[in-house]
């Protein structure tokens, strides 16, 4: 049994050498590995793979049965409560809600505590987020001062 799990750890770690990340998500989703998902969802999502995002996300995606959907929420709950990790929280959860249609993700039973702490912790993010940006407005505010002040 544990060489089997090094052999499967071994075709994750070679799936995403190859660049065959939606290979990789089945293979880590299958083995219940949230950890290796949000490195494979790292690796695709990197800013310079384009056209190769959109289709590993229409693959990944498209791909999944109720239970996968039940467990990438979860993942996507559980990393949702980490500062480090919630941004690739929010990636998996816009592309599961942009290509699962809501009725479907309505009918998948037991993920109440899993929306709520969705909702909870993604309204902190979200808090956070305003928080720094209105910072930002205070240094653009004491930047132009301070230029306006010197040409004077």
């Amino acid at each position: 049994a544990e060489a089997e799990l090094i052999t499967k750890k071994q075709k994750i770690s070679d799936a995403m050498h190859k660049g065959s990340y939606a290979a990789a998500f089945r293979l880590a989703l299958d083995l219940k590995f949230p950890a290796q998902l949000h490195r494979i969802i790292r690796k695709a999502a990197r800013p310079e793979a384009g056209h190769e995002e959109a289709r590993f996300w229409s693959h990944v995606v498209e791909s999944l049965t109720d239970d996968d959907l039940k467990e990438c929420l979860r993942y996507a709950a559980e990393w949702n409560t980490n500062s480090k990790l919630y941004l690739c929280s929010h990636l998996l959860l816009e592309n599961i809600f942009g290509r699962v249609h809501p009725d479907r993700l309505a009918g998948i039973s037991g993920l109440d505590d899993t929306w709520q702490g969705l909702a909870s912790y993604s309204q902190r993010h979200a808090k956070r987020i305003d928080t720094l940006l209105r910072s930002t407005y205070m240094l653009d505010y004491a930047l132009a001062s301070g230029l306006n002040h010197e040409s004077s």
